[in-house]
């Protein structure tokens, strides 16, 4: 690749983020890789911390702005960012940022949103529901029925819409599936060369 990739990953809660995420990284950190002693081919940032949908969430992302500032000549992933401020905003009653400078500002780095989208199959949702308690069981304070995790995707495919950034979206009718992985590296190689 010629230029970094810098990419946001965003996408309802259980959509499959992280292990897409896992796969793109492995991708991607050999590419850039500099160092023998330190992971730098690829920064990864899990900006999904407990602040989107808080006050404290501009504040947070104009902080991560400054660090994507500082390694943007790096392969860059994102594990959510404004997007799922806006949605957690506008579903639970926040008043809504408006991030269209920030969107100036991730442009200016090159940076395109990989939209990760649930299959309606309520069955498969509450699996992956089932899944995630299992690894993390502090997760049963916050997790949801299988429609509001659908009412959050559809929230986002609306921000997605009205948004400036090139984005890609996946459909993760199961996983794991490499074909969505594949489908992301092509994306990256046409668009990043």
């Amino acid at each position: 690749m010629k230029k970094p990739v810098h990419l946001i990953f965003e996408g309802a809660d259980l959509a499959g983020k992280s292990w897409i995420m896992s796969r793109v990284y492995n991708y991607l950190e050999p590419r850039g890789k500099r160092s023998a002693h330190v992971l730098d081919g690829c920064r990864w940032f899990n900006c999904d911390n407990g602040v989107f949908g808080t006050a404290a969430a501009p504040a947070a992302i104009a902080g991560y702005l400054k660090i994507f500032a500082a390694v943007k000549g790096s392969n860059i992933i994102v594990e959510k960012f404004h997007w799922s401020d806006q949605a957690y905003d506008a579903l639970f009653g926040g008043k809504v940022p408006d991030y269209r400078q920030t969107e100036k500002k991730l442009r200016d780095f090159d940076f395109r949103v990989v939209l990760v989208k649930l299959p309606a199959d309520r069955a498969e949702i509450n699996k992956r529901l089932a899944d995630r308690l299992k690894l993390y069981p502090h997760y049963i304070r916050v997790a949801r029925t299988a429609a509001s995790y659908l009412k959050q995707q559809a929230e986002l495919l609306k921000i997605a819409a009205r948004s400036k950034l090139d984005h890609l979206a996946v459909d993760t009718v199961r996983l794991p599936d490499q074909r969505v992985v594949d489908k992301i590296t092509r994306w990256i190689e046409n668009d990043y060369g």
